[in-house]
């Protein structure tokens, strides 16, 4: 039924590939955001404020450990010059994930509390250990994710999100009618996201069977040295940027309370879920499309990144505008007098979450290029605006919505830079053939 769903948006949609490839993911995207919207009146009644704003810190100290956990090699997979390549960077990259992840869990064991207790994050230890588990699942989904847009298989990644949605809301809603609390949100995330990795993983064993029964340890090494680019100066940018995007909701719990985080985790992790799901959607066809160009028509990418830069914008209007109206009306109706507070976050958060919507697609453009340099000065520069909001909101001592606005300003501002030197990278590449001229 799936595969018939596919084939008839496949048929409807322009001759254009990028169009068909987004329309292919957008399917389950959309299929993966309906279930969650459709449960999300029920768990904001199983689940309090409190459990929201507990799962998103788990969400954000996840999200920064995660986006280190493999060095940054997932991001050569697309653009790697042969298949073989791309087979042993993705086992390279699951090896690195199950290793950091088990250094993480020794690190907890060891020093985690003390370390726990004295950045006040008192809110997250009881679950410390599940982050063992999250990072594991989360790195080979990503991973393995990146393979799809390589080989351009988007019907399977789209089916992937439907399976994923289907297995978070069917845990988070059963382990909510147990009262399960915090944890049951937590463990429908480990849940959702582990639904992803078998059907691909599959897949790439039955197309590539000989590049994978021909791994051994010096294609590893080989590749390892070959990107080494992406660890030296990927992964620092990378972090950064996880850390930028990530650090506002753990800075609100811990100053404000986890109930103030809760309210910005519904707004961010549903109430945006449409537009987040959209933007991630187009930027994994535009990193294939531009890994693509990039291999064999390069000439072509400083048109492709205008033409996106556009269609995003457009879209954002159009994403933006139905929230702004519409959400204000639906929180306190469908989920309850708690969560009324959301409003007021929703309405500091729209523009940085607009201009977030219109940047973030264009994150993989430095690693296609292999500009790791000017990536990492990116990410410096927004980290910077960052912590500059959270270091006045705390020297202040200024209110949480004073403060929510400030971070705001600060996404802003680092959605700018993301987008003018993500151009600078486009716009200063050269042919091999206009170096040599150069030389």
């Amino acid at each position: 039924m799936w595969q018939r769903v596919q084939q008839g948006v496949h048929s409807s949609l322009p001759k254009s590939e990028f169009a068909r490839a987004l329309g292919l993911l957008l399917v389950g995207s959309i299929a993966g955001a309906v279930i969650a919207l459709a449960i999300t009146p029920i768990i904001t009644h199983l689940y309090s404020p409190s459990n929201f704003g507990v799962m998103g810190v788990y969400i954000s100290l996840l999200t920064i450990l995660t986006v280190s956990s493999m060095f940054r090699y997932e991001a050569a997979i697309p653009g790697a010059d042969t298949d073989e390549e791309a087979v042993s960077l993705v086992a390279l990259c699951i090896v690195m994930a199950l290793m950091s992840s088990m250094s993480v869990g020794l690190f907890l064991l060891m020093v985690g509390k003390i370390v726990l207790r004295f950045s006040e994050l008192r809110v997250i230890w009881p679950y410390r250990y599940w982050l063992v588990f999250g990072m594991f699942s989360t790195g080979c989904y990503s991973v393995l994710s990146f393979w799809s847009v390589r080989v351009r298989d988007y019907g399977l990644l789209s089916r992937t999100k439907v399976t994923q949605s289907i297995g978070l809301a069917a845990t988070q809603v059963g382990l909510g009618i147990m009262h399960m609390g915090a944890l049951g949100l937590i463990l429908g995330q480990i849940v959702g996201q582990s639904a992803g990795i078998s059907p691909i993983l599959k897949r790439l064993i039955k197309t590539n069977g000989s590049a994978v029964t021909n791994l051994h340890f010096h294609s590893l090494r080989k590749v390892a040295v070959r990107y080494q680019r992406f660890p030296k100066m990927s992964m620092p940018a990378s972090f950064m940027e996880a850390s930028a995007n990530n650090l506002p909701l753990v800075f609100m719990a811990v100053v404000y309370g986890s109930s103030v985080a809760g309210w910005i985790t519904l707004v961010q992790g549903v109430i945006f879920v449409p537009m987040s799901l959209l933007s991630r959607n187009i930027g994994q066809v535009y990193f294939g499309e531009l890994a693509e160009m990039k291999r064999n028509s390069p000439h072509l990418m400083r048109r492709a990144y205008a033409s996106r830069l556009r269609q995003l914008a457009k879209l954002s209007f159009i994403g933006a505008v139905p929230i702004a109206i519409l959400a204000p009306l639906v929180i306190p109706t469908l989920f309850g007098s708690s969560w009324k507070n959301s409003i007021v976050c929703l309405e500091l958060l729209i523009p940085m979450m607009v201009l977030t919507f219109i940047s973030s697609p264009f994150g993989c453009t430095l690693d296609v290029l292999e500009r790791q340099d000017i990536h990492l000065l990116r990410d410096i520069v927004r980290l910077l605006f960052t912590l500059a909001s959270l270091g006045l909101a705390y020297w202040l001592k200024l209110e949480w919505r004073i403060s929510l606005a400030l971070i705001s300003l600060a996404g802003c501002l680092g959605a700018g830079v993301y987008l003018w030197i993500s151009w600078i990278g486009v716009r200063d590449y050269r042919l091999p053939s206009e170096l040599a001229v150069t030389k």
